[in-house]
């Protein structure tokens, strides 16, 4: 396959800080519909993606770190835990329409950690077919079960049991989001050790996008769906917000009201958005809504 890049150019006046935007005749709005915490004592969580019913899936930290989903209406799942975790963290990233999901855990023996797919109650541990690799991640997953993730610096993917390190021409790439359309958004850095991360598009002919929230130090998305709506996190230098993105250059900021360093972790095919913002000092998981009116 061929690859193309292109880089979206963009000036401060393409991008709108707050929570709506007009798109010619239509208006674009993101309104909260509900903050939550996990139901224990203690235990801070991140999100992770949302699948069509709502359901999401996240990891909680109470000492160890344990995968966990969550029903609409606010019913949670016990913590779960891949059964190979010897390093206590299991980081439950994604989830599909057919509640698979994905996620990575740590072999304390080896020191690193390695992907697993959840489907039902049983766990397959997954890491590339690559010589002398042992650590690996994996971030999302889409309904034909295809996933994409990172070992090293590269990003990859599997789609259709086929394995890809992604040609992503940069030091660092790591590919955090897959939808149903095998269209891949993830980050990248171009220096050893720098924090400066930026975005990018990978769509199916092989062209390749990059991409930076304006006036943004760091540009992070994380997940896509299937109408190619990107949502992530940017950076100012102080704290962290989240980004809607609509290809090419249409971008819009948001932060949970009345809380600190918003981010958006997942989007789902019917605009529910979920993520993690802190209040009070602690973790709390959210969902909002994108509304086109």
């Amino acid at each position: 396959m061929a690859y193309t890049k292109r880089r979206i150019q963009l000036s401060l006046f393409a991008c709108l800080f707050f929570a709506g935007l007009s798109v010619g005749e239509a208006e674009i709005i993101i309104q909260m519909t509900g903050l939550f915490r996990y139901p224990a004592p203690n235990e801070a969580l991140i999100t992770g993606q949302i699948n069509d019913s709502d359901i999401l899936v996240g990891y909680v930290n109470s000492g160890a770190q344990e995968g966990f989903y969550a029903h609409p209406g606010g019913q949670f799942s016990a913590p779960f835990k891949e059964p190979d975790d010897t390093g206590q963290q299991t980081l439950a990233s994604g989830i599909n329409n057919q509640r698979h999901i994905c996620g990575n855990y740590r072999d304390a023996a080896s020191f690193s950690f390695k992907g697993f797919i959840r489907i039902g109650e049983k766990y397959s541990s997954f890491v590339v077919p690559v010589q002398g690799v042992t650590e690996t991640f994996i971030y999302s997953i889409n309904d034909a079960d295809n996933f994409v993730g990172f070992y090293k610096a590269s990003s990859y993917s599997m789609i259709d049991g086929v394995f890809t390190t992604l040609p992503i021409p940069f030091y660092f790439s790591a590919a955090t989001g897959i939808n149903n359309l095998n269209k891949i958004v993830g980050e990248y850095t171009t220096e050893v050790g720098s924090l400066s991360f930026h975005g990018y598009f990978l769509d199916t002919d092989g062209s390749l996008t990059t991409y930076d929230f304006p006036g943004a130090q760091r540009t992070e998305p994380t997940a896509i769906n299937d109408a190619g709506l990107i949502v992530g996190t940017w950076y100012d230098g102080n704290a962290s917000h989240g980004f809607l993105m609509q290809l090419p250059s249409t971008f819009i900021s948001y932060d949970v009201p009345d809380t600190v360093n918003t981010i958006l972790t997942g989007i789902n095919n019917n605009g529910t958005i979920c993520g993690t913002c802190w209040k009070e000092g602690k973790p709390r998981g959210f969902t909002a809504q994108i509304i086109q009116n």
